[in-house]
């Protein structure tokens, strides 16, 4: 079996066949856009039919995260709606890989394609798809949920909107390509990082403890203010467009793309080992 062939395999029975379950990146995609309305109506007192919003400021609410934990802080509150497109993406990858491993047809595959690092690129560019699959399916619900209720579909965005729901304001205005970087590349791109990382610890334990693992450095991720964290770079607040924000939206995509690489050879050395039986 050639690679490709290995890839579109995959693909189809790691994606098209379980089509229906991406549902559940709608069902958070109508979550979170209820949930930006609710604290909207709450703070000014009407409904965002009524409000001049746009896309952009629901996607700087959805990703604005949090800033890092402060020893005066007595309660740690978390950024749930931060947390749940990368968590979704990352349940919906967690599975099809040692299925197809671990299953049926798992040897069959590997004596097909005499290669086990092949096996492991269809796998990684599989996860790197299906984390984009879901994003694209996010951003869609965003989009049309924007539609439909009147929100203009721009990326020009409100300071004053900010500060009243999330307690930032840009003290930079980003470029509309900054903005696309932050909102629509780094998101899914770090995701999918989470999401091989969690693929590779999915070949020494079981599948919930890799995403176990995965779940807890997003959440030190929102406690610290760490460089070496991906997910830091996806918070808005911490951008260095805010105040006392020190992320670098290059700095986040090259380590992103640095981590890739790792995990890349790292897992190829691990299946050389690996014992399928």
């Amino acid at each position: 079996m050639k690679l490709y062939k290995l890839i579109i395999f995959d693909l189809k029975n790691g994606i098209w066949a379980k089509k229906t379950v991406y549902l559940a990146v709608v069902a958070i995609g109508l979550l979170v856009f209820l949930d930006f309305s609710a604290h909207y109506h709450a703070c000014y007192g009407e409904n965002v039919f009524s409000g001049n919003l746009t896309l952009a400021d629901c996607l700087l609410y959805c990703f604005s995260g949090r800033r890092p934990h402060s020893l005066d802080e007595r309660i740690f509150l978390l950024p749930i709606v931060y947390f749940l497109p990368f968590l979704a993406s990352a349940l919906l990858t967690l599975n099809y890989p040692m299925e197809n491993l671990r299953g049926r047809y798992g040897i069959q595959v590997f004596i097909r394609i005499r290669n086990r690092r092949w096996w492991w690129f269809a796998k990684e560019v599989y996860v790197v798809i299906s984390t984009c699959f879901s994003f694209c399916l996010f951003y869609l619900t965003l989009f049309l949920l924007s539609l439909l209720v009147g929100l203009s579909c721009t990326l020009c965005f409100s300071n004053e909107v900010l500060l009243n729901l999330q307690d930032y304001v840009f003290m930079t205005d980003p470029s509309t390509f900054e903005l696309v970087i932050q909102l629509f590349f780094l998101p899914p791109l770090t995701a999918a990082v989470f999401n091989l990382f969690q693929l590779f610890l999915s070949l020494y334990m079981n599948r919930l403890g890799a995403f176990a693992i995965v779940v807890a450095v997003l959440l030190v991720s929102t406690y610290v203010q760490n460089p070496l964290l991906p997910g830091v770079y996806t918070m808005v607040i911490r951008s260095i467009w805010v105040d006392g924000g020190k992320a670098v939206q290059s700095t986040g995509v090259l380590l992103s793309l640095v981590y890739m690489a790792i995990l890349t050879l790292a897992g190829w050395q691990r299946m050389r080992r690996f014992d399928i039986m």
